[in-house]
């Protein structure tokens, strides 16, 4: 398949698997009727852009959103997933300019911007998660954004974290972005770096597409940097400042070492198994990461004995798609003592200080993204 930007021929597939159309924990009912779907994964040597050369078509789409079970930073889980990009923004932007956060969610972000004295937050989000922000000094609609959002030149800045890699097409939508956009406005951007094999991720970006990219429209890049949550990249619509690019790698190369850290992963997680035959392994986490790891799994140990623990409340009862494991609460592992435990989770640091606070003892643990990505 061509590149879906510069229409190159010059493409090198780094991932390929089949796995659950949900990734992610749901309802019994749902679970036992998702279909498996492949997952093909392309990067571009001429530009940089990796893609999903096999999107779900809308109505999977629409299915998959329906039924997922967003993070909630506000209840205490992925409470460090936003650190980073509201860090970038108090580097970036003054607390009185306008800033719309697109796809705010719950709004985790907006509400910690205000506690941090920022006074004109704006937030565009199309799930029912928009009903959760009651805050008259933060301004949420609740739909998809496009160029007839905002007047034009009425923003100073966009952010989108982990948003933009859902686009089907982030190109009309950043220039969308920029109609909006005043003459000195800025767009930060975080999206996974070259992880998170999603079915509903439909692009990947590296260093080297954001500055092809930004070139091409005649913006500048301000800043490129990498962190544990993310790629982050900071836009200009002006070209008055140098910029600060951090982080820059081969993009080919990039994916390359990723798709092999996984593999690796998972083949080390099942010599954690056989280290501890015959135990229940107690698996924290029923997101993405679970249901890829756990179809690897069930493939190659159908004899293991799992017990799947979410502390978020809105998991909890539901099942894993491509097994019958139901998703439990913590509570019942008060004061006990755990043998053998995986961390299928990029909060690892979360769960094990939550589970401390329970009397939680943890004497072998593997966390899979911590061997995937290397960070």
């Amino acid at each position: 398949m061509k590149c879906p930007y510069c229409g190159s021929e010059d493409v090198f597939t780094f991932y390929e698997m089949v796995y659950p159309v949900h990734l992610y924990a749901v309802p019994k009912e749902v679970a036992a009727k998702t279909p498996l779907m492949p997952i093909v994964l392309d990067v571009c040597r001429g530009c940089g852009l990796g893609y999903n050369t096999t999107p779900p078509d809308n109505d999977t789409l629409e299915e998959i959103y329906k039924n997922y079970v967003y993070i909630k930073p506000s209840q205490g889980i992925g409470s460090t997933k936003n650190i980073n990009i509201i860090n970038t923004i108090k580097k970036y932007v003054k607390p009185d300019e306008r800033l719309v956060d697109i796809g705010c969610s719950e709004g985790f972000i907006l509400k910690n911007l205000k506690n941090e004295g920022f006074t004109n937050l704006n937030g565009v989000e199309p799930s029912a998660m928009a009903d959760n922000i009651k805050d008259s000094d933060i301004n949420v609609i609740r739909g998809f954004f496009s160029a007839d959002t905002f007047p034009e030149k009425s923003v100073d800045v966009f952010t989108l974290s982990h948003v933009f890699e859902h686009f089907p097409d982030p190109f009309q939508i950043f220039k969308d972005m920029l109609k909006c956009l005043k003459d000195d406005g800025r767009i930060i951007i975080e999206v996974p770096d070259f992880e998170g094999y999603h079915h509903q991720h439909l692009f990947y970006y590296s260093p080297e597409f954001f500055m092809r990219f930004a070139d091409d429209l005649g913006v500048a890049v301000r800043e490129i940097a990498d962190y544990s949550t993310g790629l982050m990249a900071v836009f200009t619509k002006s070209k008055t400042e140098p910029a600060e690019i951090k982080y820059n790698y081969d993009p080919v190369k990039k994916a390359q070492e990723t798709e092999k850290r996984l593999k690796s992963a998972f083949e080390k997680l099942c010599a954690f198994f056989d280290k501890h035959k015959g135990k229940t392994v107690y698996w924290w986490g029923s997101g993405s990461l679970s249901i890829m790891a756990l179809a690897y799994l069930k493939e190659l140990k159908p004899e293991a004995s799992v017990q799947v623990i979410d502390n978020d409340l809105s998991r909890q009862g539901n099942f894993i798609p491509g097994t019958d494991l139901p998703v439990a609460s913590s509570e019942n592992l008060a004061g006990k003592n755990l043998d053998a435990v995986v961390i299928a989770s990029s909060f690892v640091k979360e769960i094990i200080d939550g589970n401390k606070k329970k009397g939680i003892i943890i004497n072998d643990f593997f966390p899979i993204y911590d061997y995937w990505t290397g960070k």
